[in-house]
């Protein structure tokens, strides 16, 4: 695997992570409603509810507010390029309409039986679709990204070419990026 698959990867679980726990601290009345159609699941609630907000509630403006800022932030200060933007932006949605299979699987079996491949595919559809949306604002930042490390880059090596030193033999011109005692091409003794 490519080091922009890792980096996208590791920067979709890292959005999904973040996202459900500013969703729960910044939006906790919609947090809490939701929650509440899950209470006989335990724990499994928190994730049920993120999974809900996510899929469902993506567009909306509270949620809209938290998700495309963070999803820029976190994409300027991990991401190296639009593509890894885009990649992390959509395998953000595949992996929350995934988990939200696995946990409709664990939690509402019957529930899952009865939708059969419509729901999966109504799932890993709007997973799609929010994580296209979540990936265009992390292009953005990636490309961002991008242009201030190559920009970076590019300030360090004229920066290090200009600290260089070079000597010239009084003799014949010829330059050396050392100091030598004797010329290389010539013979004459360099002060």
């Amino acid at each position: 695997m490519t080091s922009h698959k890792l980096r996208s990867i590791g920067a979709s679980i890292l959005l999904a992570i973040l996202l459900a726990l500013l969703l729960y601290y910044l939006l906790p009345g919609q947090y809490d409603e939701v929650l509440n159609t899950y209470l006989g699941t335990g724990q499994r609630a928190y994730v049920l509810a993120f999974i809900d907000i996510f899929l469902n509630s993506l567009f909306s403006s509270g949620v809209i507010l938290i998700v495309l800022p963070t999803t820029f932030v976190l994409s300027v200060l991990l991401l190296r390029s639009w593509e890894d933007g885009l990649l992390t932006g959509l395998s953000t949605g595949l992996l929350v309409s995934l988990l939200s299979l696995y946990m409709l699987k664990e939690v509402f079996p019957g529930k899952l039986a009865s939708g059969g491949l419509s729901l999966i595919l109504e799932k890993l559809l709007v997973g799609i679709v929010n994580g296209l949306a979540i990936g265009l604002v992390g292009a953005l930042g990636g490309s961002i990204a991008g242009k201030l490390v190559s920009r970076r880059v590019r300030v360090n090596l004229t920066s290090s070419e200009t600290k260089r030193k070079f000597y010239k033999c009084p003799r014949c011109g010829v330059e050396f990026e050392s100091n030598p005692k004797i010329c290389s091409n010539c013979g004459k003794k360099i002060n």
